[in-house]
């Protein structure tokens, strides 16, 4: 009784009172996703370091994951139609199984296939993806939307919080590759499980049509209704991107210690937890604009410390601030699209094809960040202040993302075309 009692109030808490019980299977399913992407996380990125001196390999890798993953989700949205978000889903978990299998049988001459990984990755993630976003929108309102994403945060955090530094341990005390090896076992094994309990989730109703892809890239590149969300879309994507692993391969740069990337991760979970929890008892659709200009000029202003103090703890620190502050500008991004997409009777129509177009103008905004990344090293000569300096310019960019935003909460609420 006492556990029931303090699951009632933590939903309280972050105001998951409003949700119904699809959004917690949803929850269930998707967090098991969070544990085995999780398990090897970032330990994928310092485990093509550990191969290779050019650190150029990672971004290219990743790079390749978020452009395949794109063009995945452009295939997937038309499956979509003819599968339901369960099939579709399980589709990128047996893809994320081949991932892990590869990580295996290559070991150490995984390096030499990092466009291979880096593709199959993202064509694993452009098929979970794409139900994803149906499965969430299935479940959720725009009046509760901003309470169920941080709900998915926290879940989120709290992996972070754990898995990664249990990751980081185990490579750290398991000689060799055997320890990395030992991470993507488990991982392959946590997938399969995840493939069986999407069965228990109830299925979306699928609306047996050809697919519409054309008739959204139509609406997206002739109405400017449309072109100012995936604009905003492709300007957070130039950040998000690169901030999704840089930090951790600065940091393993400066000391190579999958055990403090592991703890640098905790600290971030931690972090990720309690602005998750204070963003969903503050974050309404008539705020978000406000925290996304705080969290940028804060961000912006620890991104210029890393610049003149470039050591561990400035890396740890700006890690930290960035789950800190960071999901104001995505989340609010996030809630902003789905808004957009929900305000329309066409974009309900077309949801499943707007969200790969979506996806696909955010990928050009995460290759971009990082090739950015790419050019600096280039021109620097692997210089680390240029590159922390690519990052404050990068955190800049997102007074665009803000505007852009602004611009189609405004067009929402009057109605505009």
């Amino acid at each position: 009784m006492k556990n029931l009692h303090l699951i009632v109030r933590l939903k309280d808490a972050v105001g998951g009172y409003t949700l119904g019980s699809p959004f917690y299977k949803f929850l269930r399913v998707h967090t098991l996703y969070l544990i085995f992407t999780s398990l090897p996380g970032v330990f994928i990125n310092t485990f093509l370091m550990s191969q290779s001196d050019d650190v150029n390999i990672v971004l290219y890798f990743n790079c390749l994951m978020y452009a395949s993953m794109a063009l995945t989700m452009l295939f997937s949205s038309g499956i979509s139609r003819k599968l339901s978000s369960n099939t579709v889903a399980a589709i990128g978990i047996i893809g994320f199984n081949l991932l892990y299998l590869a990580l295996i049988l290559l070991n150490n001459r995984a390096a030499e296939y990092f466009y291979v990984l880096g593709i199959l990755n993202g064509v694993a993630g452009g098929f979970y993806w794409m139900s994803y976003s149906n499965l969430l929108t299935a479940s959720t309102t725009n009046g509760n939307r901003d309470s169920a994403i941080a709900i998915i945060s926290i879940s989120g955090a709290v992996v972070t919080l754990l898995v990664p530094l249990i990751s980081g341990f185990c490579i750290s005390m398991i000689p060799g590759n055997w320890g990395y090896i030992s991470v993507f076992g488990l991982a392959l094994a946590i997938a399969i499980a995840t493939c069986l309990t999407m069965t228990t989730l109830p299925k979306c109703e699928i609306k047996r049509t050809s697919s519409q892809i054309g008739r959204a890239a139509k609406m997206v590149f002739t109405q400017k209704y449309w072109m100012c969300g995936m604009l905003g879309e492709t300007m957070k994507g130039l950040r998000e991107g690169a901030f999704a692993f840089i930090l951790t391969v600065i940091l393993y740069e400066i000391v190579s210690s999958e055990m403090l990337i592991g703890f640098n991760t905790f600290l971030s979970g931690v972090a990720s937890i309690v602005i998750f929890v204070v963003m969903s008892r503050i974050m309404r659709p008539q705020n978000r604009v406000k925290y996304m200009a705080l969290a940028i000029v804060v961000l912006t202003l620890a991104g210029i410390l890393l610049v003149f103090f470039t050591n561990p703890f400035t890396v740890i620190l700006l890690t930290v601030l960035n789950a800190l502050f960071s999901g104001f500008i995505v989340n609010s991004a996030n809630c902003v699209f789905y808004a957009v997409v929900q305000a329309r009777p066409e974009g309900n129509e077309c949801a499943p094809e707007l969200f790969a177009v979506r996806e696909c103008f955010f990928a050009v905004g995460r290759c971009a960040g990082i090739l950015l990344i790419v050019l600096i090293n280039m021109w620097s000569d692997g210089s680390r202040v240029w590159q922390t300096i690519s990052l404050v310019i990068l955190t800049l960019t997102q007074f665009g993302t803000m505007w852009l935003n602004h611009k189609s909460m405004k067009m929402i609420n009057e109605g505009s075309k």
